[in-house]
């Protein structure tokens, strides 16, 4: 919805007449779905927009055109100097969430109705259908599998054959797996989401008494997989995965918006938004030092 947010706003921005002339090429990149890497670098997809014409009145002149070009890049999280590690494509349909596996060895990022998996070198390593373009996913920790989120369910898909199995056909809600045995999840019963364990093979169950409302969202495992972190505005929550208690609250000094722990566990990544910017950026687990990139 977020990534939605901005393409809408970055094309009315565009066709707004008499913004400026531009009689050449003039290029503009924005990022978007960040993540950290195995060594604490961020990695996200940008979108290198090349806009040429508009001799008639700006960006929504008379010729203007607009080509977007899409890379894999690296922010550096101290000054957010950046790299391109790969062009993945132009003019992509429905570009969307990327996942960095625990290794580094792979990428999989969606394209409408479609997961498509990279190795780290560039190389095509398979192109997936899906029949849900809402669909969301995360790495196994030896990064041979996916656990992916369609229709609302669960699945495992094989990294090599891209063959999709249903493991749970319990609603589901932000899966989570790279660092640990089990699968972590909000499943759904009687109308409640409560924080959930399960294996990749559909064995193992474990619905516990803790909520969606009660400790937060995007449930994620610390990199030894003793604790499970679970984000709310400016509440952290941090579950030991054994016992399914929490054990601590951190509360931030702002509504942060960012969900994803450093493999370091010192450091959050997120990305927010209001009408006049869209920030990727980075703060400690307590709301301090952040730093934003601006992205537009």
């Amino acid at each position: 919805m977020r990534i939605m947010l901005y393409i809408l706003i970055m094309v009315s921005i565009m066709l707004m007449p008499g913004c400026a002339n531009f009689s050449n090429v003039d290029v503009r990149s924005s990022y978007f779905s960040p993540q950290w890497s195995p060594q604490g670098e961020i990695i996200c997809i940008k979108n290198r927009m090349a806009v040429s014409g508009g001799k008639g009145g700006g960006f929504g002149g008379s010729g203007t055109s607009f080509s977007p070009y899409y890379y894999l890049t690296r922010l550096n999280p101290s000054d957010f100097t950046e790299r391109d590690l790969l062009f993945i494509g132009s003019d992509l349909i429905g570009i969307g969430e990327l996942s960095l596996s625990p290794l580094g060895n792979y990428y999989v990022y969606k394209t409408y109705k479609k997961l498509n998996i990279i190795s780290s070198n560039g190389d095509l390593v398979i192109n997936i259908a899906l029949d849900d373009e809402y669909a969301s996913f995360d790495w196994a920790p030896d990064e041979s599998k996916l656990v992916l989120l369609k229709n609302g369910i669960l699945n495992i898909v094989d990294r090599a054959s891209g063959n999709i199995i249903l493991i749970s056909t319990i609603e589901a809600y932000e899966p989570s797996w790279r660092y640990a045995e089990k699968i972590v999840f909000y499943g759904k019963q009687n109308d409640i989401y409560y924080l959930s364990f399960i294996r990749p093979d559909g064995t193992g169950l474990e619905m516990t008494t803790l909520t969606l409302e009660t400790t937060g969202a995007y449930p994620q495992y610390s990199p030894d997989g003793s604790k499970v972190y679970t984000i709310w505005t400016n509440y952290i929550r941090q579950i030991d995965a054994s016992t399914k208690s929490i054990v601590n609250t951190t509360i931030a000094s702002n509504d942060s918006f960012a969900h994803k722990i450093s493999p370091d566990g010192t450091k959050l990544l997120g990305e927010d938004d209001n009408i006049w910017n869209y920030y990727i950026f980075t703060t400690d687990l307590d709301g301090s030092n952040r730093k934003n990139i601006v992205t537009w």
